[in-house]
């Protein structure tokens, strides 16, 4: 395929979508077309950009501690805002959204005092949260003696504590797991329990 010179070129032949010659368009005529095609993208690529910017401006405006301090509060939203996985606000109900964190916590063991069951032995009591003690005799590995319905809390990952407080005694005890080995049960109080 040969280049053209331009220099030698006085003008171009038009046609329209059939083929069918329309005329001749002058190099200036056409370099002027091109020239108001160009301005005329540059002026849209412009107005994309402010308006993205003015929707940026606003989104700040309405994230500010100043604007949202004047918005009246809500005790029992029916949605939030939120952004998908593409930056996009969107809005997400109470509902979905309580799921989604929901799930976090629990998959990432967040819920500080999440229920764990009942209490069948205390050694196997060892995920942080709070179990019941329902039992009227002996459960293996309780403080001697505490006999009853009560709640116990267990805390720590690495160094993990259990305080059981028996509903009827009035008392409560503590005891650590220290590597694999339980401690001996204390009284709250700091006393050896018996």
């Amino acid at each position: 395929m040969s280049t053209i010179d331009m220099t030698q070129v006085a003008g171009l032949q038009t046609v329209d979508a059939e083929g069918n010659v329309i005329g001749t368009l002058s190099v200036d005529d056409l370099t002027e077309l091109v020239a108001n095609n160009l301005v005329k993208s540059t002026q849209n690529q412009i107005a994309v950009a402010r308006s993205v910017s003015t929707m940026s401006e606003a989104s700040t405006l309405a994230a500010s501690d100043d604007y949202e301090n004047t918005l009246p509060i809500d005790a029992n939203p029916a949605s939030v805002r939120t952004l998908d996985s593409e930056g996009n606000p969107k809005r997400t109900a109470i509902s979905a959204l309580a799921q989604v964190v929901g799930v976090l916590l629990d998959s990432s063991k967040l819920y500080p005092f999440m229920y764990r069951g009942i209490c069948t032995d205390f050694n196997k009591a060892t995920e942080a949260g709070y179990y019941h003690v329902y039992s009227t005799s002996e459960i293996p590995n309780q403080p001697n003696g505490a006999y009853s319905y009560g709640t116990l809390l267990v805390f720590g990952t690495v160094y993990t504590i259990q305080i059981y407080y028996p509903e009827t005694y009035g008392k409560m005890y503590k005891r650590n797991l220290i590597e694999t080995v339980w401690k001996q049960w204390y009284e709250f109080n700091g006393t050896q329990a018996v």
